[in-house]
């Protein structure tokens, strides 16, 4: 497989992502096929087509704004820009880092972590300015234990994102507008999401009814105040 058939495929697979134990699964790479396919992930790294992610995935930048590859320039000050070699859509120009109290050494770990040369400037850089809005985020939590949405509750806590949790009731009576501005869907059962349970065998929930306050889903009510806010009603 070449390169650039390895960057389609991960690019192609959901968030554009995959571990290496994946890959090799998902293209059936054995013996001398399995280091090529290791030397390949490197090369596309070296280039900035992937980046290596601490939990060992591998995500395609090409039309990503959650990774982007490119030169970090640091300045004396503490702040720096990142200039990506790439457009990065909805982006205009370079992305800048606000100061912080980094240390140089920090700084230097993080340049190898990430693969990306940082190189310090003795001038204040000079251009238009933008300034980025924190998004904030509604997680959707049914009453039916889902790992999906402990995952992604886990992956928001850990590094730091605000977010706030939406109940079924939240979600029916439209108590988000104006709190979240994106709202996250686990991957749910369509009778979870509707109805507040799983759908078994023969097309009946689960045997046992829950409790008034924790019964139900989303309804029809709370499915049309979700499509209100997707059409940006």
């Amino acid at each position: 497989m070449t390169d650039a058939a390895l960057l389609a495929h991960i690019t192609r697979l959901p968030h554009g992502r995959a571990n290496f134990k994946q890959l090799v699964r998902e293209l059936g790479a054995r013996g001398e096929a399995r280091q090529e396919l290791e030397g390949a992930l490197g090369r596309l790294a070296e280039k900035g087509e992937l980046i290596e992610l601490r939990s060992g995935q591998y995500a395609a930048t090409a039309k990503s704004r959650e990774f982007v590859s490119g030169r970090i320039h640091m300045h004396r000050d503490g702040y720096g820009f990142l200039i990506p070699d790439r457009p990065v859509e909805g982006i205009a120009g370079d992305i800048y880092i606000p100061a912080t109290e980094t240390t140089p050494e920090e700084i230097r770990k993080l340049s190898l972590e990430v693969h990306l040369p940082i190189v310090q400037t003795g001038t204040v850089p000079r251009g238009p300015a933008f300034r980025a809005r924190p998004v904030r985020v509604g997680l959707y939590k049914p009453w039916v234990a889902n790992l999906d949405e402990g995952w992604t509750r886990f992956v928001l806590e850990r590094y730091g994102f605000p977010f706030e949790n939406l109940s079924n009731e939240q979600m029916r009576s439209g108590a988000y507008r104006g709190k979240v501005g994106v709202i996250l869907l686990p991957s749910i059962e369509k009778e979870v999401v509707e109805q507040g349970a799983p759908a078994l065998a023969g097309g009946k929930g689960v045997g046992s009814p829950m409790p008034p306050p924790y019964a139900g889903g989303l309804g029809k009510e709370g499915g049309e105040k979700l499509q209100d806010k997707a059409n940006g009603d």
